[in-house]
């Protein structure tokens, strides 16, 4: 007695755990039906983050667009898996290798906020459906990989005036003389201050300090050419709270990572439209300021 007892138990126990993962997946699918739904008729903007899915937009397969294909994708999965079907497994491990395929491509193209979120979604299923099988090995390697790249991409520079968005933007460094004298011939050519922004690299160990007069200044005589000439002066003590000072160095690393992925080696970097250009009389090197700006 106390045998069968004790095997009803599991049955039953198994039984609740199928049934619990039976209904996660039917969740899980139709999330993803719902999403690509939305994306279908043009209601996604919120999920699309990045360049990348403005691009995989366009996308189609044999004339097909790949938002229609989610859609008949999700469909399948979640009507195998109300009937019960056998063939509920193998499909979802199919799905699960063309995500891969998918993932792979991300990560050696352009990373998609959106096909991650409908990547995670598949990793998730295929943990429930079968969590030991190689291809979930591959799924989260993959998956790690190009969510890194998201992150990645979704940092953008910080302005210490202007707007991420303005038309003009210059990158410049406090130590730098060669972006002084861009800084100066852009304002003498009467471009509006409205439509610039500047984004402060540290190159030498008190720019951090230079530009945090460069804010104060600013913030007090609201005055562009006075705050540049306390950034340009010799550097003060400008006491800054630990939060303050954390937002400071964070943005100057932002800056520094989005002249990386530029492949800029040195500053002034003067950005305006679709247009890259260094500044006037040469420029000073992240690898060795002093020697580059002396020239």
């Amino acid at each position: 007695m106390e045998a069968k007892a004790g095997s009803l138990l599991i049955d039953w126990e198994n039984s609740k755990k199928i049934h619990g993962n039976r209904l996660t997946s039917g969740l899980l699918l139709g999330a993803g039906l719902i999403i690509c739904l939305l994306a279908l008729f043009g209601f996604s903007g919120k999920f699309c983050l990045t360049e990348g899915c403005q691009i995989y937009r366009g996308y189609k397969l044999w004339g097909i667009s790949l938002h229609h294909v989610g859609v008949a994708v999700f469909a399948l999965g979640f009507y195998w898996l109300f009937k019960r079907s056998s063939a509920y497994t193998p499909y979802i491990r199919l799905c699960l290798w063309v995500e891969t395929a998918l993932l792979s491509f991300q990560t050696f193209y352009l990373p998609c906020s959106e096909c991650l979120i409908i990547g995670l979604i598949w990793g998730l299923l295929g943990m429930l459906t079968l969590p030991r099988h190689r291809v979930m090995k591959v799924w989260v390697v993959l998956f790690l990989a190009a969510s890194a790249l998201l992150v990645k991409d979704l940092i953008k520079p910080w302005p210490v005036y202007g707007s991420q968005d303005a038309a003009m933007k210059i990158f410049f460094s406090p130590s730098c003389k060669h972006c002084r004298e861009t800084i100066l011939n852009l304002m003498a050519g009467g471009h509006r201050e409205d439509d610039v922004a500047f984004f402060p690299v540290a190159l030498e160990g008190d720019d951090a300090g230079r530009v945090a007069r460069f804010q104060q200044e600013l913030s007090e005589s609201l005055n562009l050419w006075r705050a540049f000439q306390a950034c340009w002066s010799s550097p003060q003590p400008c006491p800054l709270s630990l939060l303050d000072l954390l937002k400071l160095h964070l943005g100057l690393l932002r800056n520094k990572l989005t002249l990386a992925r530029l492949g800029a080696k040195e500053v002034p970097i003067v950005l305006s439209k679709s247009v890259v250009f260094g500044g006037a009389g040469g420029g000073c090197s992240f690898a060795d300021p002093q020697a580059d700006c002396a020239n």
